[in-house]
């Protein structure tokens, strides 16, 4: 989709983690800086300061051989045990995210959802660009959730 003449797009992923209890995966989720332990495409996740309910990260990735990199506010509800974050300066014109996890009745579901605005206007002269693009998106944050899965569950 599009927001004036940006590359934009909303995603809602989720996973079913069969047989675990939100409380650990909550745990896992809140531990960012270990994700590159777990997931290839990230490179580096470093903690640059705590803030109240959160802290402040900085994150480098790779999306298909591509180096991406930002700021970001992470906010952590423990209460509802889900996780928002904002990125505050990056490669993205727009960057949020959330997590939130439900019971269900075999398990715990993840759901991942996605705002994110590329701010990259050329990219709207060429419409295969664009689908390859929020191709690639889809298949790092389905990438995320399995590597997620992987690290609570071990391999299926």
């Amino acid at each position: 989709g599009r927001r004036g003449d940006y590359l934009a797009m909303k995603l809602v992923e989720q996973i079913l983690i069969r047989n675990k209890k939100r409380e650990d995966i909550y745990k896992l989720l809140r531990k960012m800086q270990n994700f590159p332990s777990f997931m290839s495409y990230v490179k580096s996740v470093k903690i640059i300061k705590k803030i109240p309910d959160g802290f402040i990260s900085a994150w480098n990735v790779f999306i298909d051989g591509v180096p991406v990199s930002w700021q970001e506010q992470d906010i952590f509800d423990n209460k509802n045990l889900s996780i928002n974050f904002q990125m505050l300066n990056g490669d993205y014109l727009k960057y949020q995210v959330s997590w939130r996890l439900l019971d269900d009745l075999y398990g715990c579901k993840i759901i991942l959802s996605l705002d994110l605005d590329v701010g990259a206007s050329a990219f709207t002269r060429f419409p295969e660009v664009e689908k390859v693009l929020n191709r690639k998106i889809r298949k790092a944050f389905k990438g995320m959730l399995l590597a997620i899965k992987i690290k609570l569950i071990g391999k299926k």
